[in-house]
C-alpha cells in the first residue's frame, strides 16, 4: 500500500528535514506510489508523486552532496519528472527536467569513468533528450544525442559482456536514431538503424525464447523494419 506509507512517512520527512533516512524512504514512497498511478493512467497524480519525490531527493543531496547514491536517485527523479511532463505534452518542462537528470549523470560519469553504472544511466538521458529534440524538430541536435547514446551504450556492453541488459539499452538506443532519421526524411538511414536494434533483438530472443517481454520487443522491432523497407521503396 503505497499511499498508506506515504502517509506514515510524510510527517516524518516533514518533521525533521535533516533526517537523511526519513526523507530517502519517503521520496523512495511516493515514486512507487506515482508508478502505481502512472500505471494506471493517473498522470497528473503520478507526475505531483514524482514532483515531491524530487523534492525529497534534493533535500538528502542538499545534506549530504558527496553521496552518489543519493545524486542516482536525484536524477532518477528528475528523469520520472520529466517522463510525465513528456507525456502530458509540456515539453519545454520535460527537456529542463531531462537536462537536469543528464548533467547529473554526466558529473558522475565524470567522476568515475569506469563505473558502467553511471555510463548505463548517462545511455538512457542521452536517448531521452535525443528522442524529444527529435520530435521538437531539432534534427541534428536528436541525431548528435541518439550517436553518443549508441557510442557508449556499445562501450558499456563491450565491459560487460554476456550481460543481456546492456543489449537491451543498446537495441532501444538504436531503435530511437531511427525514428530520429525518420523524422529528419533520412529514411534510409533509418532502415539501418532499425535493422541494427532487429539484430540485437533477435540475438536476445535466440539467448532467452521464453522471455515474454523480449518477444513483444522483436516482434515491435520487426514490424518497424518493414515499415521503414516500406518507406524506402515509395
Amino acid at each position: 500500500n503505497y499511499s498508506g506509507a506515504v502517509t506514515i512517512l510524510e510527517p516524518l520527512a516533514k518533521a525533521d528535514p535533516s533526517n537523511i533516512r526519513a526523507q530517502y524512504e519517503y521520496a523512495a514512497a511516493v515514486d512507487r506510489r506515482g508508478d502505481a498511478e502512472r500505471s494506471l493512467g493517473q498522470k497528473y497524480a503520478a507526475l505531483s508523486s514524482y514532483e515531491q519525490g524530487l523534492e525529497a531527493a534534493k533535500r538528502n543531496v542538499q545534506k549530504d552532496s558527496g553521496n552518489t547514491r543519493f545524486q542516482q536517485a536525484l536524477a532518477v527523479s528528475f528523469n520520472k519528472v520529466g517522463e510525465m511532463q513528456k507525456e502530458l505534452e509540456q515539453e519545454r518542462k520535460a527537456m529542463e527536467s531531462y537536462r537536469a537528470a543528464f548533467e547529473i549523470r554526466q558529473r558522475l560519469t565524470q567522476s568515475d569513468p569506469e563505473n558502467v553504472e553511471f555510463q548505463h544511466d548517462l545511455v538512457l538521458s542521452y536517448q531521452n533528450l535525443g528522442e524529444l529534440l527529435s520530435k521538437q524538430g531539432q534534427h541534428g541536435a536528436a541525431i548528435e544525442h541518439c550517436r553518443k547514446a549508441i557510442a557508449l551504450a556499445q562501450q558499456v556492453a563491450t565491459k560487460d559482456p554476456g550481460n543481456f541488459s546492456h543489449e537491451t539499452t543498446l537495441s532501444a538506443s538504436y531503435m530511437t536514431l531511427g525514428y530520429a532519421e525518420r523524422r529528419r526524411g533520412s529514411f534510409a538511414e533509418s532502415l539501418a538503424a532499425f535493422e541494427k536494434s532487429l539484430e540485437l533483438d533477435q540475438r536476445r530472443a535466440a539467448a532467452d525464447p521464453a522471455n515474454a517481454q523480449v518477444k513483444k520487443e522483436l516482434t515491435a522491432i520487426t514490424e518497424e523494419v518493414a515499415r521503414a523497407r516500406a518507406m524506402l521503396k515509395k
